[in-house]
């Protein structure tokens, strides 16, 4: 998977066609420049693009983060509701017990 910049060098390292260098093997500042400011560029172009990709993972994180948070609460709710539900019945049952063990005393009494 050659970039594009990679292709230019290829081309500009060609013996057939123009080069890196003039005649007489002088460097043609001019294509290095050119060389440069494009690596320049898609170097920018990719530090923007993994940006994009880092803001994106961390959007989705906090969504998910959000969620579970949400969930656990909800479930917590779900908990506190029960265990209070739990502590009427452990009352009533007791109250029963009592009511029950007068009755017995109110039996024998009479």
């Amino acid at each position: 998977a050659h970039t594009a910049l990679e292709g230019r060098v290829s081309a500009l390292s060609n013996k057939k066609g123009p080069g890196l260098t003039r005649g007489g093997g002088a460097l043609d500042e001019d294509a290095v420049a050119a060389l440069i400011q494009a690596f320049g560029k898609e170097l920018e172009a990719k530090m923007a693009a993994s940006k994009r990709l880092v803001e994106d993972i961390q959007t989705k994180q906090a969504s998910d983060r959000r969620q579970l948070t949400d969930a656990l609460a909800t479930k917590t709710e779900r908990i506190e509701a029960l265990e209070a539900q739990v502590n009427r019945l452990e009352r009533t049952m007791i109250e029963m017990q009592e009511d029950a063990v007068g009755a017995e005393r109110l039996e024998r009494a009479v």
